[in-house]
């Protein structure tokens, strides 16, 4: 079971890019040309909300990208909050905004995503033939079951020719988007 699910997502990943099983990690060069760099993806979060999360990988930062999301649409997103009839509606109001405003950082991705789930697949190995440089493993939003934040990852790598890159996506290192929605809100608000 776990060896379709890999080739499915193998077939949404676009080249230069590809998803290889552990097992297929020493096959990879015959079958394949031999790729420039590699990463080893792991996800450690057992409070995550969600069964799985789905990533892609940027070569750029999409932090400042939410942020300007969020300052472009504040009067809105004001009005919407002040709508609200009681606390409880403006966290969920709240949270569509940050989910919404993350989403616009993918428009334009040509990339497919891949997935990845602590129970069905403990690892994957993605391997390229881009060059070797800084790369950004990013994710949609997740929840965490404990905390009711709303999370994602967006975790800087530098991938080097030659070598795997173990990365493991984690409670530890993932990105509190409600911390930054507060310091783009409160940005514009300094500035009226």
């Amino acid at each position: 079971m776990i060896r379709y699910n890999l080739i499915v997502v193998l077939i949404l990943l676009a080249p230069p890019m590809a998803l290889i099983s552990q097992t297929d990690e020493n096959c990879w060069s015959q079958a394949h040309n031999k790729p420039n760099w590699r990463l080893k993806i792991s996800l450690d979060a057992p409070s995550l909300a969600s069964p799985a999360v789905h990533f892609v990988i940027f070569d750029h930062d999409p932090v400042p990208e939410f942020s300007a999301a969020i300052k472009k649409m504040r009067d809105s997103f004001r009005k919407q909050l002040c709508q609200a009839p009681d606390s409880a509606q403006r966290e969920i109001i709240r949270n569509a905004q940050m989910i919404t405003s993350w989403n616009q950082v993918f428009d334009g991705v040509e990339t497919k995503f891949a997935s990845l789930s602590p129970a069905s697949t403990p690892r994957l190995f993605i391997a390229s033939s881009e060059p070797a440089n800084r790369k950004w493993i990013v994710t949609k939003t997740a929840m965490l079951k404990r905390e009711s934040h709303i999370v994602c990852w967006s975790l800087p790598v530098e991938v080097k020719v030659g070598k795997i890159l173990p990365i493991t996506l984690s409670e530890s290192n993932c990105l509190r988007l409600d911390s930054i929605y507060e310091q783009a809100m409160e940005a514009i608000n300094e500035r009226m």
